[in-house]
């Protein structure tokens, strides 16, 4: 049986040839306009569940960042470890951090809905000017529009460099970018070979890709280190993060559908964690290929994007490229069956070089199956300057190695999208539990003292019609944030939020400080 192979060639070359180009093009600079850091205010959304390992770490690390215009949004997920006393403290001793808790019946919906929920939280106390609960002055809107509030993503492990808003500012300040995405690297990445591997993905081949599609405006978003205006995010609607399992390329695709344009950085580096299991490190990227496949439903919007035709063009590749692991993964087969003389082989490209000279088509094909080498080996030894020339070639080498780990994660990840298996899979941390303990505070109230889940709405939430903050819900009572108003202890009231229906309740504790006032309320009748 003879396999002509030519077809493959021309595939691939065409794939190698562009991510080539792109390498290129990411040595082009551009000049922006700066504002000053201050021009802007940034909510840096942490999604936490069962993140007791690293969270504190993280918003610390948060805490350093330059610059007063920020606060930091931690949304519990219905975590069922630490992670939300250790949270809980130190936001008691800084009001740059708020802690937010995901509602209950919203557990296991993955990110995308903890970043929604956040999303809606923000808007609607901005919206309402109930700024009081995120720890805001009550001048917040009269210096902030929707065009200088950026909301930032970080993961639970990040660690972002200090110069981080300072950087994002810098690009924002460039006239049309809606979205900013920062260059990645691995924390632990002296940890294991595995996670070198992993730095050297990110920092290589990750961030000069992204540089060149920064010139187009179609970066592809990450989950960490991720800015978009909150202006942009409105126009898409109530959830703009879907549930694809990679909500922060569905959220760049929407934005690119409706014209938006996207940006990158790499003069700010966020670093994760990177996992030390190669099981760990395929499930992982299972999810992220099996919700890439699932953004395909996109392809049609970005077509008919009022956006550059460069823009579209790019976007469509990057879109559609995931599926080369499974024509590398043909191209392996059909070479072992070939060894095995079970079929032959036959390419009339390659054969063109092969005809004049052995050598020369040795060399073709060395050229062709070792396109994306140059990226890496520039990335290696600009960021591994401290390691011998041997050690810099050694890790291009396992590199290319470690590329094959897409193959089996492609497999899995096309076999969960045609199960219809769409359940978040977590990614397990390998930080170290933090040394500093935590404790509930002891409440003063006792409508504060049941048995019932701590979390937060203010989306469409109200006491006779004024917006408040909803805390500790139980199937007797409530407490409650507000802005200070004609509210009397023994008042019937009419209170509404989310997931429950309009209830009467009876104020039986009030207690009223400058700019809010904290009261516990017992229901008195069901509608």
């Amino acid at each position: 049986m003879n396999f002509n192979s030519t077809w493959l060639t021309v595939i691939l070359l065409f794939i190698g040839s562009y991510y080539l180009f792109l390498f290129i093009e990411s040595f082009k600079v551009k000049i922006k306009n700066v504002l000053p850091l201050n021009s802007y205010f940034y909510f840096l959304i942490i999604p936490a569940k069962n993140e007791e390992k690293v969270i504190e770490v993280t918003v610390r690390k948060c805490l350093k960042l330059k610059g007063t215009n920020f606060r930091i949004i931690v949304v519990d997920d219905n975590s069922t470890d630490s992670t939300s006393e250790i949270v809980k403290g130190i936001a008691e001793k800084n009001d740059k951090v708020i802690l937010l808790h995901n509602p209950p019946n919203q557990k296991k919906k993955g990110k995308g809905a903890v970043l929604n929920f956040a999303f809606n939280q923000i808007k609607f106390a901005l919206s309402k000017n109930f700024v009081f609960p995120l720890n805001l002055p009550a001048d917040f809107n009269n210096r902030f529009d929707y065009e200088h509030i950026i909301i930032g993503v970080f993961d639970a492990d990040a660690s972002p460099s200090s110069n981080m808003l300072e950087e994002i500012s810098k690009v924002f300040s460039e006239e049309m970018v809606d979205a900013v995405q920062t260059a990645v690297r691995i924390s632990n990445r002296n940890q294991s070979i595995l996670a070198k591997m992993q730095d050297v993905e990110f920092i290589g081949f990750s961030r000069i890709i992204q540089k060149a599609r920064s010139h187009f405006g179609s970066v592809g978003l990450g989950g960490n280190g991720q800015f978009t205006k909150l202006s942009s995010l409105i126009k898409i609607g109530q959830e703009p993060w879907g549930d694809t399992l990679t909500e922060d390329l569905e959220l760049g695709l929407r934005l690119i559908s409706q014209g938006k344009r996207l940006s990158f950085t790499d003069r700010a580096i966020v670093e994760q964690e990177g996992l030390i299991s190669l099981k760990a490190l395929i499930k992982q990227r299972s999810r992220w290929l099996q919700g890439h496949f699932m953004n395909w439903m996109y392809i049609p919007s970005i077509i008919k994007a009022k956006i550059p035709l460069k823009t579209k063009i790019d976007s469509f590749i990057y879109i559609v490229f995931v599926s080369v692991v499974f024509l590398v993964g043909f191209s392996i087969t059909a070479s072992v069956l070939s060894i095995l003389h079970i079929i032959s082989v036959s390419n009339s490209m390659l054969s063109i070089f092969y005809n004049k000279n052995f050598l020369l088509g040795t060399l073709a094909l060395l050229l062709y199956s070792f396109v994306f080498i140059p990226m890496f080996i520039y990335s290696v030894f600009k960021f591994y300057k401290e390691n011998s020339f041997l050690k810099k070639m050694l890790y291009i080498f396992l590199f290319a190695v470690y590329t094959y780990i897409w193959l089996p994660a492609g497999i899995i990840g096309l076999y969960r999208l045609i199960r219809k298996k769409s359940e978040w899979m977590k990614t397990e941390r390998v930080g170290v539990v933090p040394r500093s303990q935590y404790k509930i505070p002891s409440n003063n109230f006792a409508y504060e003292r049941r048995a019932a889940p701590r979390y937060v709405y203010h989306n469409f939430s109200f006491i006779n019609g004024e917006p408040c903050f909803v805390e500790n819900v139980s199937e007797t009572g409530i407490k409650i944030i507000t802005i200070p108003n004609k509210f009397d202890k023994g008042e019937i009231v009419d209170i509404n939020f989310p997931n429950m229906v309009e209830k009467k309740a009876r104020i039986v504790w009030c207690r009223t400080k400058e700019r809010i006032a904290e009261m516990g309320f017992e229901f008195v009748a069901k509608n």
